[in-house]
């Protein structure tokens, strides 16, 4: 958490974990946006770091967690990674106000999903989303672990000027690292 603000930014619970990334979708560069959100609290609408905080506490499964963040009106876009404790139980949900933009999931075919503060698959992928995705991809599904995970997440670019924190869960085996 960060003081001023009423949330969570990274939480994890038995049957899953969440963490967020701020989002600017390139159609909403205006300084009016922080107006806009700031009505939208008096419309209703829950601050992002909020919805976290209600889905951490409503919350048990992966299956839940899934549908508060894909469902619930919020003030601003986002990036949330979302991942669980079963086979294919990993996304992120990039989410306009209203609901998903985009949601790419684990399957049999897709062993990871990255978010690096990019709409991707608008065809934007920065020098950050092409290293992690070739870094992932050149060590293979059947070499993780979180060690070498870790190292990604630690190495420019991935971890820039623009880095707050960075955080590796593990939900399935109980590994939480800031």
């Amino acid at each position: 958490m960060y003081a001023g603000l009423n949330g969570v930014t990274t939480g994890w619970r038995e049957g899953f974990s969440i963490s967020i990334n701020n989002r600017r979708p390139s159609n909403r560069t205006s300084p009016i946006d922080l107006m806009e959100n700031i009505s939208l609290i008096f419309g209703g609408f829950k601050q992002n770091l909020k919805v976290i905080r209600d889905t951490l506490e409503a919350c048990e499964t992966y299956d839940c967690a899934y549908k508060m963040l894909t469902s619930e009106y919020q003030i601003a876009p986002s990036y949330y990674a979302l991942a669980g404790n079963s086979t294919y139980q990993g996304a992120i949900i990039t989410r306009d106000r209203l609901g998903p933009a985009h949601i790419d999931s684990l399957s049999k075919d897709n062993w990871y999903v990255s978010q690096t503060n990019d709409d991707h698959w608008t065809g934007i992928c920065t020098i950050r989303c092409s290293y992690v995705k070739d870094s992932l991809n050149q060590i293979g599904r059947e070499n993780i672990t979180a060690e070498k995970l870790r190292n990604i997440l630690l190495q420019w670019p991935s971890n820039n000027q623009h880095s707050i924190y960075n955080t590796l869960i593990v939900p399935g085996q109980s590994f939480f690292e800031v």
